[in-house]
């Protein structure tokens, strides 16, 4: 899940999303905000709620499920696989999550070699 702190009286149709399995981008009239993803994500599966009483815009940011490497030969024929426990109340691990008190080192944000994202356009 990802929180982005809007002004509550902002026009939700000035603001522009753009989801990539990469990236984020918001274009919120002459500014944008990018933000790379260290995970892939399922664009056509995310989802945007904007909250009526804060303005704040939520993310939900479902993983790109990783290609198994895991075989089932190697499971014996009279054992099934065993499920696996989860807690309650502990997250699923299905959605990318961004920490609240993020700790950013911005001279990483991208690399300097990597051309599937696209540069910042200028917006006049």
């Amino acid at each position: 899940h990802l929180n982005i702190e809007l002004y509550r009286y902002t026009a939700t149709d000035s603001l522009d999303l753009d989801i990539q399995p990469n990236y984020v981008r918001l274009n919120l009239g002459h500014k944008i905000f990018q933000l790379r993803l260290d995970e892939e994500v399922r664009p056509d599966s995310c989802t945007a709620r904007r909250s009526q009483t804060t303005g704040f815009l939520l993310l939900t940011l479902p993983k790109e499920e990783p290609i198994s490497s895991v075989s089932t030969a190697n499971q014996p024929e009279g054992r099934p696989a065993e499920p696996a426990v989860v807690k309650p109340g502990a997250p699923s691990g299905n959605y990318l999550e961004v920490s609240s008190k993020p700790r950013l080192d911005f001279s990483k944000i991208c690399d300097a070699d990597d051309d599937d994202i696209p540069d910042l356009e200028v917006v006049e």
